[in-house]
């Protein structure tokens, strides 16, 4: 009855409601645990006779990663797309109420397709490492439960580390991720960090799955 408009309530929705957080736990859902299976029922040992371990790790953690992009950034869009029939898609009346910085600078320039299409990319950058963080940990405790919750709790014990320290918006990833905050970057420079970022993130992901593999398939061996 106030009025509003799309971007408007999904501005709020990300600036202040747990849209982000809590989405790290639905990220996990499509395959992140699949491991956790495999390992458990004896399967992975079967699987591994035909692939090495580099590219069974590269298979568990790709897809994973792959699937939580996929599920956020398509989500979102789905998300975006109710949100249309309830409320015209840009109304200029509530600018002020906008993040006009990182990728917000394309509303200022009139670009909302273009807005929406750069927030998706960064969705679906949030989700691929969500579901590659989720991955490496059930390689290190396999109960598809915990993998589930794992980038929630980590994200939450980032945030009380980050209040304690005081990192300045810039550095902060979570608002990276999300064009959240006072950033000082472009919409085409915030898109690099984000890559930047995100791959450095996989490679640690894979490097961690893979030696957590040999571990384990070690210890079965003795």
């Amino acid at each position: 009855p106030m009025g509003g408009s799309v971007l408007l309530e999904f501005t709020n929705a990300v600036n202040y409601g747990m849209y982000y957080p809590f989405a790290l736990i639905f990220l996990t859902i499509p395959f992140a645990g699949a491991f956790c299976e495999e390992w458990n029922s004896g399967v992975c040992l079967y699987l591994l006779h035909p692939m090495s371990k580099r590219r069974y790790t590269m298979y568990h953690v790709g897809i994973s990663a792959f699937s939580g992009g996929a599920a956020y950034a398509l989500g979102t869009a789905v998300f975006l797309a109710l949100l249309c029939f309830r409320y015209p898609f840009f109304d200029g009346e509530y600018i002020g109420n906008y993040n006009m910085n990182g990728m917000g600078k394309l509303l200022s320039q009139g670009e909302y397709s273009l807005y929406v299409a750069g927030i998706l990319l960064l969705f679906f950058l949030y989700g691929f490492m969500a579901g590659g963080i989720a991955s490496a940990v059930s390689s290190f405790i396999t109960n598809r439960y915990v993998v589930a919750v794992a980038p929630y709790f980590l994200y939450r014990s980032y945030i009380e580390i980050v209040k304690q320290v005081g990192l300045p918006d810039r550095f902060r990833p979570d608002y990276l991720l999300i064009s959240k905050g006072d950033l000082p970057y472009s919409p085409g420079q915030l898109i690099i960090i984000d890559l930047l970022f995100a791959i450095v993130t996989m490679l640690l992901c894979g490097f961690l799955f893979q030696m957590n593999l040999k571990r384990r398939l070690e210890n079965e061996k003795d």
